[in-house]
């Protein structure tokens, strides 16, 4: 459906074991003239369909192209033409072990700056979040905080924790949840598969079985996002003007107004 946005992933994926045969099988000289070739066929055919494009996936854990060509702005090249290409999309780094360790979180915030600083045209930070130990609240905020002093929006791309007891996982999920749908830096989270029918890691799930049966963790999941992270508000004025001031949580609203039992 066109109302559904939707996220491409990825262009390409920075880790040497990850790198096609079709590309690893080239001169390093030719490389960057052979990754540009893939950019524009995506752009060519994709241009507009898609909102969000990860460019170099987990470029932080693997720098193939930057070692192979000796040019440690590879990756600006490459958000520059996926830009030129399709200029109505975001584009965004995306890494893990971002909001449970320091060291990583500290070279990501590094890379990012050095991206900006570089004129690369990034639009956004996208984080992982993959956790198969109990969500640390505490330092997930202080990351968030510090990724977001970037001055970019926070998106949590791949959200999955792991947990065989389901009523631990749908704790750990819904504390997760909370604090960054709090923080005021993060802008979308989006789950890393929901279904233990197609995921790697079926513990994870929010749903379970062929009969598609949301468990623990799903009903949780699906409060928070319709019973306590959505708004309605329904107001009667008595007569002549009226204002109406409410908080809303954040989002598209469709407003309706009833005149003489007739709706305008």
């Amino acid at each position: 459906s066109s109302s559904i946005p939707v996220r491409a992933h990825c262009v390409s994926w920075g880790k040497e074991r990850k790198i096609p045969g079709w590309l690893a099988n080239k001169p390093d000289d030719e490389l960057k003239s052979h990754v540009i070739r893939r950019i524009n066929y995506l752009t060519d055919h994709y241009k507009g369909r898609f909102a969000h494009w990860d460019l170099n996936n987990e470029d932080l854990h693997g720098r193939y192209y930057e070692e192979h060509t000796g040019n440690p702005q590879f990756l600006q090249s490459m958000f520059t033409e996926m830009h030129e290409g399709d200029p109505e999309a975001m584009l965004f780094t995306n890494d893990y072990e971002v909001t449970e360790r320091s060291d990583y979180l500290s070279a990501y915030v590094h890379q990012v700056r050095t991206l900006i600083s570089d004129g690369a045209p990034v639009h956004g930070i996208g984080v992982q979040a993959h956790y198969n130990d109990y969500p640390d609240v505490h330092l997930l905020m202080h990351h968030l905080d510090e990724l977001s002093a970037v001055g970019l929006p926070v998106w949590i791309t791949e959200l999955h924790y792991d947990n065989d007891d389901v009523m631990k996982r749908a704790d750990g999920y819904e504390d997760f949840l909370r604090t960054a749908f709090s923080h005021p830096g993060v802008e979308g989270i989006i789950q890393w598969d929901f279904w233990d029918g197609s995921m790697d890691y079926p513990s994870a799930a929010l749903v379970d079985g062929p009969d598609f049966v949301e468990n623990e963790a799903g009903k949780r999941f699906r409060k928070l996002l319709k019973e306590e992270w959505s708004s309605s508000v329904e107001v009667q004025p008595t007569s002549g003007e009226h204002d109406i001031e409410t908080k809303l949580f954040y989002g598209d609203y469709e407003v309706s107004l009833i005149y003489d039992g007739e709706e305008q």
